[in-house]
C-alpha cells in the first residue's frame, strides 16, 4: 500500500508523484501542489507522475496496476499470505487474490508464464468506475467474524488461547526410565496443572460457542440490545459471569426476568412517591406530573450562565397562587389552610397527608418535634415544610421549640 509521505493518505489507487531524487518518496497531488518539503526532499526536485494503469492484462476485473501490486505483495509478504497481500493491494479480498493467482499464474496453459495473448474490449472510463466501486466495497466490507475473533474454524482454535503460554511449561518435559520417584511425582504435578489449564480453556470455549459469541455482527447489532435503557445495559453487564453456568436461552430468560423486576421496582417506587404526596387517583397523578415537570422546567430556566442556581431572592416575579376551587378535598380545609395551600401551590390531598404526618410525629415524640426534624420527615421543598411548620405553630396545634 503506497502512502503519501506528507499526509500519509493511501494513494495506491490514484495518481501520485514520485520524487526522482529521493528514494521511495511519494506525494499525493494535493501535497505536491502545496509544495510540501520533508527532510531532504525539496519542492524543486525532479519528479515523475505515476498514473494508474487500469487496463486489464489477464482478467477484465484486474487492472495492470493491481497485477503489479499482487506480485509486489507476494514478494513482500510471502506467497500464500493472502490476507496481507489483499491489504497491500487495497481493492481485493484475500479469496480474490488467491483465486486470481492460481488461475492466471499457476494453472496457465503457458506455464510458467501467464497467457499474454488475451484481448479485451477496453473502455478506460468503465474500468476506472468499476475499480473505484471495488475499492469502496473492499473498504466497507470489514473483517469476517472469525478474523475479528482470531478464530480458526477448521481447527476449533483461536490464535491466542486462554493462558496461551500454558504449553511452555511442558514443551521440554520428558518421561525417562531413569527418573527417580521424586522426579516422576514432580512431572505428574506439572501435567496435572497443565490439564487444569486445558479444562479452563475448554470451559471458556464452551461459553463462547454455546452463546454464539463468534458471530460478531449478530452480537454487535443485537436488536434488543439497541433498545435497552442505560440501567438495563448495566444490569446485563453485571450478570455476564452467570453465562458460564447457564446456556444461552437460560441466560436470556434470567436477564429478561431481572429486567422485568427492575421495571416493577421502578413502578412501585413511583407509586410510593404518589402515595407520599397524597395522590389517590389518575387525575391527581396527571396534575402532579404536570406540576413536577413545570417545576423542573422552572429550575432549569433559573440557572445562571455559570451553571449555578440563582438565589430565590433574586427572582423578582412570584408564582401565581394556585386556584383550589375545583380540587378534590378542598372542602376539608379551613379558610386559613386553603390560603396557605394556594400560596404554596400545594394540592389539598398532599397537604392533608403532610398535616397528618407532622401531627402524628408530634404526638409520638411527646411534643419534641423540631423544624429540622420535620424537614427530614417530609421530603418536599424545605421552604414549604418550614412555612407549614410555622403555620401549625400559629394555629396552636404544636408549640414552638428551640432549634438548639
Amino acid at each position: 500500500m503506497t502512502r503519501c509521505n506528507a499526509c500519509h493518505a493511501n494513494i495506491g489507487n490514484t495518481v501520485r508523484i514520485n520524487c526522482a531524487i529521493c528514494l521511495d518518496f511519494y506525494l499525493c497531488v494535493t501535497c505536491f501542489t502545496s509544495g510540501e518539503e520533508l527532510e531532504k526532499h525539496k519542492s524543486w526536485h525532479d519528479y515523475k507522475v505515476l498514473e494508474q494503469y487500469s487496463f486489464p492484462l489477464f482478467n477484465e476485473d484486474w487492472g495492470a496496476d493491481e497485477e503489479e501490486l499482487l506480485i509486489e505483495g507476494a514478494e513482500m509478504h510471502g506467497l500464500g499470505n493472502w490476507a496481507d497481500i489483499a491489504e497491500y493491494i487495497g481493492s481485493k479480498t484475500k479469496e480474490e487474490c488467491e483465486n486470481h493467482y492460481m488461475e492466471v499464474y499457476v494453472n496457465s496453459e503457458k506455464w510458467p508464464l501467464p497467457d499474454m495473448d488475451i484481448n479485451f474490449n477496453f473502455d478506460d472510463e468503465i474500468t476506472r468506475t468499476r475499480k473505484r466501486r471495488r475499492v469502496i466495497d473492499a473498504e466497507s466490507r470489514g473483517q469476517t467474524n472469525h478474523e475479528i475473533a482470531g478464530y480458526m474454524p477448521n481447527r476449533l482454535e483461536f490464535e491466542n488461547e486462554y493462558d496461551n503460554d500454558a504449553e511452555l511449561v511442558i514443551k521440554d518435559l520428558e518421561l525417562s526410565e531413569t527418573d527417580n520417584d521424586q522426579d516422576k511425582l514432580m512431572k505428574k504435578y506439572v501435567l496435572e496443572i497443565y490439564n487444569k489449564k486445558l479444562n479452563k480453556r475448554a470451559e471458556r470455549k464452551k461459553v463462547i460457542f454455546g452463546h454464539n459469541l463468534i458471530d460478531y455482527k449478530k452480537n454487535r447489532l443485537h436488536e434488543e440490545e439497541k433498545y435497552r435503557t442505560k440501567e438495563e445495559k448495566e444490569l446485563f453487564a453485571k450478570i455476564k459471569p452467570f453465562a458460564q453456568t447457564l446456556c444461552k436461552q437460560e441466560f436470556e430468560e434470567f436477564g429478561e426476568g431481572l429486567i422485568k423486576e427492575l421495571k416493577l421496582r421502578a413502578e412501585i417506587e413511583k407509586l410510593q412517591e404518589f402515595r407520599r404526596n397524597g395522590i389517590m387517583n389518575s387525575n391527581e397523578i396527571a396534575k402532579y406530573e404536570k406540576a413536577k415537570s413545570q417545576k423542573a422546567s422552572n429550575r432549569e430556566s433559573a440557572r445562571s450562565q455559570n451553571g449555578h442556581l440563582i438565589a430565590v431572592s433574586a427572582i423578582t416575579r412570584k408564582p401565581q397562587a394556585l386556584d383550589l376551587s375545583d380540587e378534590e378535598g378542598v372542602n376539608l380545609l379551613s379558610e386559613a389552610e386553603r390560603t396557605l395551600c394556594e400560596s404554596l401551590r400545594l394540592l389539598p390531598r398532599p397537604y392533608l397527608v403532610i398535616k397528618e404526618t407532622i401531627l402524628k410525629e408530634w404526638a409520638r415524640t411527646n411534643g419534641t418535634l423540631r423544624r429540622r426534624q420535620a424537614r427530614d420527615l417530609i421530603r418536599i421543598d424545605v421552604n414549604k415544610t418550614a412555612r407549614i411548620y410555622d403555620f401549625f405553630i400559629e394555629m396552636g396545634w404544636i408549640r414552638q421549640l428551640s432549634e438548639n
